[in-house]
């Protein structure tokens, strides 16, 4: 619990800095400051809290083919390169 208020803390205050102008302005329309002069977005906690209760616990990574579709997240692990 400790870690994750100091995660909100830090996406609030210090923020992140993204380079992709259409993703700045995602970011803008969605709730989230954005200081111009260095591309840094702040991340209003409310919003990090919707987004992390509306993401799936897992999702399916389709390949081109079926037989190497896989299963990510949930209690599943699995090994690439």
């Amino acid at each position: 619990e400790d870690i994750h208020k100091g995660t909100l803390e830090v996406l609030q205050k210090t923020g992140v800095t993204f380079e992709h102008k259409g993703a700045l302005e995602i970011f803008r329309k969605n709730g989230c400051k954005v200081q111009d002069h260095n591309n840094r977005v702040m991340f209003p906690p409310e919003l990090v809290e919707e987004c992390i209760n509306t993401t799936p616990s897992s999702y399916l990574a389709k390949g081109r083919d079926r037989k190497h579709d896989i299963i990510l997240g949930g209690n599943i692990i699995h090994f690439s390169s």
